[in-house]
């Protein structure tokens, strides 16, 4: 038989701790303080892995304190918070839910201030930058390289095409009003896909045990309908966007 650690023992999901912090709390303004620090807290020692018992005796507090923080009957005092923080990498501010931001740095701050950007999209558009740098002055050697030559010996060569990138992309897209429509067509598609999906899952899932009725075979059959249609706008639009990219660059060559 496995043994079960503190930390499987002890799990709480966001519903428990909603319904012990209206237990606990009732109407109290810092009721919804309560709730985020203790799901932040349970999500990132689920992330981590780490047992109750061990975290515990990390940030110096028993092991029921750290039960109350987790399920929300209690929030740690600030030199706790921390505490909790340092050894999660994060904010003081992340833990109790005055910013949705991780990260410390304060570059990420300020590119979450001004766009809403995620820790983990900021991390990864960083990450694209470095990639897309590194690539661009690969293709100016090679140019370089390719002039070099002509001049050397008459002889054209092919250097590799510089196809832009996801920064070339996004700065279209931002600079020209008229694609403002599509980013909003797009930003509407993928959230109602989203919903769409999970609809047809919750109706499938309610009635996996006896045959879909005609009428709810139809709710479903409209609802991929829907889903259809939105993706043939977005196919006409984005059609019409590389036309007009494509127009730019032959301005522009």
């Amino acid at each position: 038989m496995v043994k079960k650690t503190a930390y499987q023992i002890d799990k709480h999901s966001d519903v428990e701790i909603k319904k012990t912090v209206k237990e606990n709390r009732g109407t109290d303004e810092n009721a919804k303080t309560y709730e985020i620090f203790a799901s932040r807290l349970n999500k990132e020692l689920t992330e981590r892995k780490i047992n109750q018992e061990e975290f515990a005796k990390k940030i110096d507090i028993s092991v029921g304190s750290l039960s109350n923080y987790r399920n929300g009957k209690n929030i740690p005092t600030g030199d706790i918070i921390v505490k909790i923080a340092n050894e999660f990498n994060c904010s003081t501010d992340y833990l109790l839910g005055l910013t949705d931001l991780k990260s410390m740095d304060s570059d990420f701050k300020a590119i979450h201030e001004i766009t809403g950007l995620s820790d983990k999209a900021i991390k990864y558009l960083e990450y694209e930058l470095i990639i897309c740098q590194k690539k661009y002055k690969e293709y100016e050697a090679r140019v370089e390289e390719a002039k070099a030559e002509y001049k050397r010996s008459g002889k054209k060569i092919k250097y590799m095409i510089y196809n832009g990138s996801i920064f070339d992309t996004l700065n279209y897209l931002i600079e020209n009003e008229s694609n403002y429509h599509f980013l909003y067509t797009l930003t509407n598609f993928l959230w109602e896909n989203n919903n769409t999906n999970r609809h047809i899952e919750n109706i499938i899932s309610k009635n996996k045990r006896k045959d879909l009725s005609p009428i709810t075979a139809q709710t479903i059959q409209r609802y991929k309908q829907q889903a259809h249609n939105n993706q043939e706008i977005i196919k006409i639009m984005l059609d019409k966007i590389l036309f007009k990219m494509g127009d730019n660059y032959s301005s522009n060559k």
